[in-house]
């Protein structure tokens, strides 16, 4: 079992945000180090609805998650998002590499192999919006995708937000699970998009 590392007074209050939704069965250590910010997965109990019961998840002490950009496997997400992925194929490996400098990146580590992604786009005050999540194939079935989750749920700069997003195409009850849900009011929401963007040819639109 892990020492506990004090937390920072913003990281003590999304853990106490968060206290009623998640009981610890593992020690969660987190720390604010040279900008990135580490978890040794939990689980925990993620977040059904205020009403359900808490659903437990299996424990996982082996997968490792952070936020370090230095950490993350480059060739690996580009080759997954621009071949396997349903909404970025044909992306670019310098486009990506932009995209991520300025997005919160999260990244699943089994040792020192990722096997899980996501990124956020954030101004860390009123709005954020998760893109490209992804377990890798041989990975999933795991809880990874799930632990994941649960780090962009308690990450202390994504506490308070008015509005937090996200577009899935079948992951619904995953994200559900998290307190996402349909628009409040999707006749107020309008878009610019370019589903063949990254691709010589247009490609059929995808909910992302």
């Amino acid at each position: 079992m892990a020492a506990v590392i004090a937390p920072a007074p913003a990281e003590a209050r999304a853990r106490r945000s968060f206290a009623a939704l998640f009981e610890l069965r593992q020690t969660y250590v987190s720390a604010e180090a040279g900008g990135c910010w580490y978890a040794t997965v939990l689980l925990a109990c993620p977040y059904i609805s205020k009403t359900s019961d808490l659903h437990k998840v299996e424990i996982m002490d082996n997968l490792r998650i952070s936020t370090a950009r230095s950490e993350l496997d480059l060739p690996l997400i580009h080759q997954f998002l621009a071949e396997q992925s349903g909404w970025a194929k044909g992306i670019s490996r310098p486009l990506l590499e932009r995209a991520i400098d300025n997005s919160l990146c999260f990244g699943g580590f089994l040792g020192a192999s990722q096997v899980a992604f996501a990124r956020v786009i954030s101004d860390y005050a009123t709005f954020a919006n998760l893109v490209d999540v992804f377990v890798l194939p041989e990975q999933r079935g795991n809880g990874y995708a799930k632990a994941i989750m649960s780090a962009i749920s308690l990450h202390p700069q994504l506490q308070g937000l008015r509005r937090f997003t996200l577009a899935t195409a079948d992951a619904h009850s995953l994200y559900a699970q998290f307190g996402f849900t349909a628009p409040l009011k999707p006749q107020s929401l309008m878009e610019k998009y370019f589903p063949g963007i990254y691709q010589n040819t247009p490609e059929q639109p995808d909910p992302h």
